[in-house]
This record gives structure tokens, C-alpha cells and sequence, in this order.
């Protein structure tokens, strides 16, 4: 039938000028995206972050992970990551996913009937994010403005972490010197100095 074909052009036609405007649309935003990721980037630059960092959500988990049920006490290794804090005040502990790490530092943090600062760092931070995420705490910790620099940040809240135990749960690979591990550094030296000890795991 001539006019169902006449009817089939058009809304092939219709569709056509719909999917263009579709993708012009999506080339508009895909360059305001590029321009907000170099803008983030020279933002990251300017903080410290030598490598541009991902754009994408992350939030601050600071809540303690509920122990397994049921769950092994594993008395020892509690133990040792204990002694080993209160000898150096920073304890990390480095394995693969899914080893136990984290409900080790639960019953660490259980057993060291301190109050406690907890950091969850999701699986796919980056190392920029991860960074973020410590600023906040540390910020959070101390109630300070968000402009001040790590280290007057950790100072500042010094007296806040004095004599409890900060645990900050998967943290991503830290590359040496970098801004992660420089920021790990002064807060393990900051909260040596009041009493408190820093438990970590990585993978």
C-alpha cells in the first residue's frame, strides 16, 4: 500500500532528525564534560595531585563494618596487631580482597576500648579520591574550614584524636611520595604524638 509506505518515510524521517538532534546534544555535553574534567584537573594540580583524577561520586563512609556471624576471635592476630600499635603507633595490613583484613581491624578496634575514627575507602578510589576522603575526615574530626592545608588540618585536630584509634579500611596502592603517602605520613606522626594509633589496610 502506497500510503503506508508514505506513513513508514515519515516516521523513518521524523526519527532521523530525532536521533540527530539526540547526538548533536550528547557532542554539546561531551565537550562541556572535557571541559569541566581539565577544569578539575588544574583544581587537583593546584592541591597537590600529580595526575588528573576521575570524575565520579564518591561519599564518606564512616561507619564500622558489622563483624561476620559468626566469627572466628582470632585472639592472636589481634593481639600482635595491638602490641605492634601501641610500640609504633601505625599498624598497615596488606593482602588480597577478601582475606579478612577488615573484620580484623573490627576486632582490633573492638578489643582497643578506644573511641574510634573509621574510614571506608571504596574499592575503585583513586588515589586522588582517597586523598579527598582523608582530607574530610581529618576535617570533620577537628571542625575546620575546608581551605586549610593537610598538615594544619591534622594539627588542628590533634587534640580530637588524642588517645583514639583511626582506622581507614582499603586503602588503594600508595605510590611513594606521593600525595596519599605524604598525607598517611603526617597523620601517623600527628596522632604518634597525641597518643592514638592508626590501623590500615590495603590490597
Amino acid at each position: 500500500d502506497r500510503r503506508v509506505m508514505q506513513l513508514v518515510r515519515n516516521e523513518l524521517y521524523q526519527m532521523a532528525l530525532r536521533i540527530g538532534a539526540v547526538e548533536s546534544a550528547m557532542a554539546h555535553h561531551a565537550n562541556d564534560v572535557t571541559a569541566l574534567k581539565q577544569t578539575i584537573e588544574l583544581i587537583g594540580k593546584s592541591l597537590g595531585f600529580d595526575s588528573a583524577f576521575a570524575l565520579g561520586a564518591i561519599s564518606l563512609s564512616t561507619e564500622p563494618p558489622e563483624l561476620v556471624d559468626p566469627s572466628a576471635k582470632r585472639e592472636a592476630l589481634v593481639d600482635e596487631v595491638l602490641t605492634r600499635a601501641q610500640a609504633g603507633g601505625t599498624v598497615a595490613l596488606v593482602a588480597e580482597p577478601g582475606s579478612g583484613k577488615t573484620q580484623l581491624l573490627v576486632l582490633a578496634s573492638r578489643r582497643a576500648g578506644r573511641h574510634s575514627y573509621w574510614l571506608n575507602i571504596p574499592r575503585d578510589a583513586t588515589e586522588a579520591q582517597a586523598c579527598i576522603l582523608l582530607d574530610t575526615l581529618v576535617r570533620l574530626a577537628g571542625e575546620q574550614p575546608h581551605n586549610l592545608p593537610f598538615r594544619e588540618s591534622c594539627n588542628a585536630a590533634a587534640e580530637q584524636f588524642r588517645g583514639t584509634l583511626v582506622v581507614i579500611d582499603d586503602l588503594p596502592r600508595v605510590m611513594p611520595g606521593g600525595p596519599l603517602a605524604t598525607r598517611i605520613i603526617t597523620l601517623s606522626v600527628c596522632l604518634k604524638n597525641v597518643g592514638a594509633y592508626l590501623l590500615m589496610s590495603s590490597y
